[in-house]
């Protein structure tokens, strides 16, 4: 079987629990990337964390390089930094939710 394109989860399977990444998995990954296939990191983590494992991995300079942030809500390109796709809340939703855990006493966290 031909694999086509790498998808890399970053909390808890790419990155120790210290938040470091073994060299191993850093040489995989850049010799994977070197022979032309897309690597794509996915994380709940939010685009200025993410760039920074993009960087630590080098796919900020292959072009066939991705990263799904945000749990899936932003994909952008790690080498031009073009936004492929953005998903965003109506402000009417995001006001009744913030009101709501409010009112529950629930932290709630936003990204703009």
């Amino acid at each position: 079987m031909k694999y086509k394109l790498l998808f890399l989860d970053v909390d808890g399977t790419l990155l120790w629990k210290t938040g470091e990444l073994s060299s191993k998995n850093k040489d995989a990954i850049l010799r994977m990337s070197q022979a032309g296939y897309p690597v794509t990191i996915t994380s709940g983590r939010n685009r200025s964390m993410t760039k920074l494992i993009a960087h630590d991995l080098q796919l900020d300079k292959c072009p066939k390089s991705y990263t799904i942030s945000l749990n899936g809500a932003h994909i952008f390109n790690n080498a031009t930094g073009e936004t492929i796709k953005t998903v965003s809340l109506e402000r009417s939703f995001t006001k009744e939710l913030f009101v709501e855990a409010l009112k529950r006493n629930i932290h709630i966290q936003c990204y703009t």
